[in-house]
């Protein structure tokens, strides 16, 4: 995850923070519940793009060209290639959220070495 680093996590068991896990977990389903929203945006644009098109060809079919349907169908196509695509990476959100969890007990063993280490520095 790009938002969160291992000093993160570490700065999270050395103040003691209550409930790390939880506070773990609220941020990972913070951050995916925004990438689900843009997925469905991106789709959702891509559907309109679809549908205008769709409504300009049938209403207006003479005046328009085939190029302005060439272009309207291109971007309709990268709309859903993107959203695909943001919706590929989103899997890696699971591994990240156990590998978190896992740096995070690992980090919560060693918790008193860490407070003294930061008093020392």
């Amino acid at each position: 995850m790009k938002d969160l680093r291992v000093k993160d996590i570490i700065n999270i068991v050395t103040s003691d923070v209550p409930d790390g896990e939880k506070k773990l977990e609220k941020l990972f389903d913070w951050r995916y519940g925004r990438e689900i929203e843009m997925v469905k945006f991106l789709f959702g644009a891509g559907i309109s793009f679809l549908i205008a098109l769709g409504v300009a060809v049938v209403k207006d079919g003479a005046s328009i060209t085939p190029a302005q349907i060439e272009g309207g169908l291109a971007a309709t196509l990268v709309l859903f290639l993107f959203g695909l695509f943001r919706l590929f990476v989103l899997r890696r959100h699971n591994r990240e959220y156990l590998s978190a969890i896992k740096l995070f007990s690992d980090i919560k063993r060693i918790q008193k070495f860490l407070i003294m280490y930061n008093k020392e520095r």
